[in-house]
């Protein structure tokens, strides 16, 4: 849309004609401007179009070293060269790249496990990129639990700590009689737990 001023005045569009220039693809484009009635005179300019906003970013798998990324392909008539996908810094509003692709997913690798991660995607065309996606928060799984002891304590009863895992905010403790199929046994928050109630003189695993 185009609004002519002068000065301060603003023109009616009846008083100028407007015709635009290679205005449909990504790229430059130009307006031109040619005045009538009581206006007289051409002026052009040129402006940007940019590839469409990426939509539909999100995570879709995780391991405790990396997330994977994807989001909706631009139409056919946005057609783009490559993504950039940006890591972001939230408390600054700051947007750094990290990488690229010509697919439309991304896996990022060498992060700490049990992390949150911010992330936005732009499209990229003939030297062109569009606007920051909206961001997604995305976290690595946690850490493997490592176990520090398990201690029978009684008759069905045992005892089991492990360590710490940064990130995790509960534990869930599974129970198997054959160390195929498991069972969940018990959930806490703790680095340890006392199971009871098992069967006695059988392996648990």
């Amino acid at each position: 849309m185009v609004t002519l001023k002068i000065g301060d005045k603003i023109i009616p569009s009846s008083y100028y004609d407007v015709k635009y220039t290679n205005n449909v693809k990504t790229g430059k484009a130009t307006v031109t401007v040619t005045g009538k009635g009581n206006y007289s005179g051409t002026k052009s300019t040129t402006f940007k179009i940019l590839p469409t906003q990426v939509s539909n970013l999100k995570q879709t798998s995780a391991t405790n070293t990396s997330v994977k990324l994807s989001w909706s392909k631009n139409s056919s008539g946005q057609a783009v060269s490559r993504y950039y996908i940006y890591k972001v810094d939230t408390r600054r509003n700051k947007y750094t790249k990290i990488g690229s692709t010509t697919k439309n997913y991304f896996t990022v690798s060498k992060l700490k496990a049990g992390s949150n991660y911010t992330y936005a995607v732009a499209a990229q065309k003939s030297g062109y990129v569009g606007a920051y996606s909206q961001t997604v928060t995305a976290m690595t799984s946690a850490s493997k639990v490592t176990i520090r002891s398990i201690k029978a304590t009684g008759s069905g009863n045992v005892n089991v700590k492990w360590r710490a895992v940064k990130g995790a905010t509960s534990y869930k403790i599974y129970t198997s009689t054959n160390g195929k199929k498991y069972k969940l046994a018990a959930t806490t928050s703790f680095t340890g737990h006392a199971l009871s109630g098992l069967r006695a003189r059988r392996r648990i695993y």
